[in-house]
């Protein structure tokens, strides 16, 4: 059995979304790798190393501050 990287979500054995690795036979998957949706891995075993990403900063992100403009004054109507 090979690995394989997953490139996009399909279904198999199990829902497989993309950066899961896949365990299977070459004959089993093979039109998924013609299709784009697998990759090989390589020989290491490991996920490769995401380029695409943004660095992080290390700061959480920022909160909303205050209620939104549509929020109601009061709880109830004057009437109940």
């Amino acid at each position: 059995m090979a690995v394989y990287l997953v490139k996009r979500q399909h279904l198999g054995d199990r829902m497989y979304l993309p950066g899961d690795t896949r365990q299977a036979g070459e004959s089993e998957v093979a039109h998924l790798v013609k299709a784009g949706v697998l990759r090989k891995a390589p020989a290491g075993g490991g996920k490769p190393a995401e380029t695409g990403k943004p660095a992080e900063t290390g700061k959480p992100p920022k909160a909303e501050s205050g209620a939104p403009s549509n929020k109601a004054e009061t709880g109830a109507p004057k009437n109940k």
